[in-house]
């Protein structure tokens, strides 16, 4: 390879990663939080219509109201879901909530389980009229539940649960960015109990942060080789 050739690579290099970090950040506020769809159900005939049949399986609805049953007029996508090591029935659902679908306003929901999944509670989002976006949920090897939130731009908002998702406590601020990703370490290494999380690489080279206090603070962001992106957390058993 020539000297120009291999200056010219190293420029194209360079002008695609600024390409990346330039990018416009998509994921952030838009319509103001809309009128909440009502909380009491669509009556009588609704009460069996969270719960679907197929064949052996059953589908059961998370985000019903106090009776069990669907909400009409809200919204819910991009669910994350964790399940208590130490208790598989209790399990904890996030998503992002829209309490209409008139409104692109997003919160984060969440509903809790301590029965398998066959019947679920929905007390509404962690932080009710705020912004809140791109949930991810993880648990330790206690049981205890956290739940990661984007509220927009180059912070990430971690929320926390000791009581196996009925409530949660925070939020604690971090450095982080759109489509962000958590894992909490259940290794038996040193670093067992960290928490680490992961976003990408449009708000620049530094891209990855970790907790050593079980979410009470997390350090300063670091570069990863290669710039990932769009990518999961994953762990083998050394940690």
């Amino acid at each position: 390879m020539s000297k120009k050739t291999l200056v010219l690579a190293l420029l194209l290099g360079v002008s695609f990663q600024a390409g990346i970090f330039a990018q416009v950040i998509l994921e952030k506020p838009g319509d103001p939080p809309g009128k909440p769809a009502p909380r009491s159900g669509w009556g009588p005939t609704a009460a069996g219509w969270s719960i679907v049949k197929y064949g052996p399986f059953e589908s059961v609805q998370v985000n019903v109201d106090k009776f069990g049953r669907n909400i009409r007029g809200d919204a819910a996508n991009e669910p994350s879901i964790a399940i208590d090591p130490t208790d598989p029935k209790k399990i904890v659902i996030g998503w992002r909530q829209f309490n209409t679908i008139n409104s692109n306003f997003r919160q984060n929901g969440y509903s809790w389980s301590h029965d398998g999944g066959k019947t679920w509670t929905f007390p509404g989002p962690i932080q009710k009229n705020v912004f809140n976006s791109d949930p991810v949920l993880d648990t330790d090897v206690k049981g205890n539940f956290y739940y990661l939130s984007y509220p927009g731009g180059r912070t990430l908002k971690l929320f926390r649960s000791f009581n196996g998702g009925v409530s949660f406590t925070g939020p604690t601020y971090l450095t982080g960015g759109d489509k962000a990703w958590m894992l909490v370490d259940k290794s038996s290494s040193i670093g067992r109990g960290n928490i680490y999380v992961i976003w990408q690489v449009l708000h620049g080279p530094r891209t990855f942060v970790r907790s050593t206090n079980g979410g009470v603070s997390f350090s300063s962001p670091v570069q990863v080789p290669y710039y990932p992106t769009f990518g999961t957390l994953a762990q083998d058993k050394a940690g």
